[in-house]
């Protein structure tokens, strides 16, 4: 039988307690042993996590620099390779100012498709706007010059914003403009054109676009006062000097034939046809439209 003289249940609980504090030690005298095999685990564990995450960043940073290398590269080169000089003529003769059916004269929608032209223009653009008048070459009339910015800009902002500048001052400049010329020097113009493309060598693509109804009308060749317009060959003396526009696409527009017989206007088309042909350029569109979507 127990001692009643002895707190058995004080005893239990302190020989608990030891048990545990035993464990305790053995516990911490198994982890004093393994710890040196555990540390250069561990070391020999983040030393190769390093090294991989180290390897894998370089090769990252070294790709990103190579793309964007690549992108810094290649985007200018690619608007550098497509450079439009963009000469526009427009009539400021008293030929286009009669009153349409619609209300409009052809020198007012002229002055629209001109607009119409200008919001469409592309990147890298040099553009050269001028007048036909009664002495376009003798006395030019340049009427508006611009540069569209290379870069068009991530969403093309910057493009968007050029071509809104270029229109403002285009509306700004036609406000107070009207048909005062009473004879029409279009061999005039296209010789100014031919100049304005010849001061530039770097531009990789050259374009004219002519807004008038290309009825020449000056002393020396009056095709307003013809049945017909004759073949270039028989009037290629009285068009004015040699006239070089190798390389470059015209588009003429508003070619209309008020007044005249649909054989005019086709012996019109045919005349100029063959003049551009001679001169070296392209004629890519011949029409009585204004506003037609333009193809840069």
């Amino acid at each position: 039988m127990p001692d009643d003289s002895e707190d058995w249940a004080a005893l239990r609980r302190e020989l608990l307690a030891l048990h545990g504090r035993l464990a305790e030690i053995a516990f911490k005298i198994t982890a004093l042993r393994n710890a040196p095999q555990a540390l250069e685990a561990r070391y020999w564990r983040d030393f190769y996590r390093a090294l991989l995450l180290g390897a894998t960043r370089s090769a990252m940073a070294k790709l990103l620099l190579v793309f964007i290398a690549g992108v810094a590269f290649a985007v200018p080169r690619a608007h550098a390779e497509d450079h439009l000089d963009l000469v526009v003529a427009i009539d400021l003769t008293q030929s286009v100012a009669a009153i349409g059916p619609d209300g409009k004269s052809d020198f007012g929608k002229n002055v629209e498709g001109v607009g119409k032209l200008l919001v469409q223009v592309p990147a890298g653009t040099e553009l050269t706007v001028i007048g036909i008048t009664d002495q376009s070459f003798s006395e030019p009339n340049i009427l508006m010059r611009a540069r569209v910015p290379d870069d068009p800009g991530y969403f093309e902002e910057r493009l968007t914003g050029a071509r809104s500048q270029i229109l403002r001052a285009w509306n700004q400049k036609t406000a107070h403009l009207s048909p005062v010329f009473k004879q029409t020097d279009i061999f005039g113009a296209l010789e100014l054109a031919g100049q304005i493309f010849a001061q530039d060598k770097s531009m990789t693509r050259k374009e004219l676009v002519v807004f008038s109804d290309m009825r020449e009308s000056t002393p020396s060749l009056d095709f307003e006062r013809m049945r017909l317009v004759p073949e270039y060959q028989a009037v290629g003396s009285r068009c004015g000097g040699s006239l070089e526009l190798v390389g470059v696409d015209v588009v003429v527009a508003g070619a209309d034939g008020e007044g005249k017989s649909t054989a005019y206007w086709e012996s019109l088309h045919r005349f100029w046809v063959e003049y551009f042909e001679k001169a070296g350029a392209a004629l890519q569109t011949f029409t009585v439209l204004r506003d037609s979507r333009h193809d840069f």
